[in-house]
């Protein structure tokens, strides 16, 4: 599994491995933000505007500020490859997943409607009458004060 660009709305291009990606991502947010801002928001946020923009700073990125990782190299410069001529005003990065899938995994598993019957025994004491997947996210939570020690007395001198 990994991640593809999409030019232009149209064209899917397969981009790295998960890895791939995460390796490449790091390599960007060392570069200068003013100097290759689109390609720091297409790390950042997954899209950017201006395709000739992005490929003039990532082959100006690879040129000035060559990456250590053989792997960042070939991804990078594919994707400057791909961009070259690409029709279109903005490219993204998917993980082949559209929005909705999301939402229909949590529809499928009813996250966030989960309600535990006090009355009813679990296999986990310490969980009876706990909500066991929401129990330590409450908002109203306090953090436990740690246990009050008595203090130690000295041992008397023997005389």
């Amino acid at each position: 599994m990994g991640y593809s660009v999409v030019i232009g709305g149209k064209k899917t291009v397969p981009l790295a491995t998960i890895r791939g990606w995460a390796d490449a991502k790091r390599w960007i947010d060392k570069l200068d933000v003013e100097r290759f801002e689109s390609l720091i928001h297409l790390a950042e946020y997954a899209w950017t505007q201006g395709l000739p923009t992005l490929r003039s700073q990532i082959l100006a990125a690879l040129k000035e500020h060559p990456p250590k990782d053989d792997s960042v190299r070939v991804t990078m410069a594919g994707l400057a490859k791909e961009l070259r001529g690409a029709k279109g005003e903005s490219i993204f990065v998917s993980d082949g997943l559209s929005e909705d899938d999301g939402e229909d995994i949590a529809d499928e598993w009813h996250v966030g409607d989960y309600d535990p019957d006090p009355d009813q025994p679990t296999k986990f004491p310490a969980l009876r009458g706990k909500d066991p997947l929401f129990s330590n996210t409450s908002s109203t939570a306090r953090p436990r004060k740690p246990p009050q020690q008595k203090p130690k007395r000295k041992p008397k001198r023997k005389r």
